[in-house]
């Protein structure tokens, strides 16, 4: 057994590229739990707790388009004032249709050329400031460093593994879309001891 794994790491190539796929299935679930976390909406303005002006997207559905990811949410929002208890001013709910390009910056999975649109191509007033908005502030929340959540998982101790690991040299070369999922491949060194 030994001999054998020894085999194996010696004709290893010394740098190989992992692609890693995050099927859709599995990052809506993910940005359900970890981004969308206000009873499964994510407010881009505002909070629970504010009555007249919040705004919000929820139930998110991932997928690709094109070469793209294409988002399709909900959103709600109101830009209003407190008037003797009453809220004045603009609000609506609409579908929204979010597309953008994923690329990698050193090792954080980013957006770019983001795109919101109405679902349904109606464009009041109100959901051109709210599409404009959401393009401009999305990519700057919607950021993910990989490196960290690889370094916790790949040096993770195991009972059925007694020895360390230690990961370095842990880069992102690039990241492309399929039909099903973002694929990020990742180069790194992992060393066992």
């Amino acid at each position: 057994m030994l001999r054998a794994f020894a085999f194996l790491l010696c004709a290893a190539p010394a740098w190989a590229e992992v692609e890693l796929h995050l099927t859709f299935r599995m990052l809506e679930k993910v940005i359900s739990e970890q981004v969308f976390t206000a009873e499964g909406r994510k407010y881009v303005r505002g909070s629970k707790s504010a009555k007249c002006s919040f705004a919000y997207l929820e139930m998110p559905r991932i997928g690709e388009t094109a070469g793209r990811l294409i988002v399709r949410a909900k959103f709600t929002g109101r830009s209003a004032m407190d008037f003797l208890g009453r809220c004045v001013g603009m609000g609506e709910s609409f579908d929204v249709i979010i597309l953008a390009t994923p690329y990698v910056d050193q090792t954080l999975l980013r957006l770019k050329e983001v795109v919101v649109e109405p679902a349904d191509g109606r464009k009041t007033l109100y959901s051109r400031r709210v599409c404009e908005g959401l393009a401009t502030e999305l990519p700057r929340q919607m950021q993910f460093d990989i490196a960290p959540e690889a370094k916790r998982i790949l040096e993770a101790p195991s009972l059925d593994f007694p020895f360390s690991r230690s990961l370095s040299a842990f880069q992102v070369p690039r990241v492309f879309m399929t039909p099903e999922a973002v694929v990020v491949a990742l180069t790194f060194r992992l060393r066992i001891e």
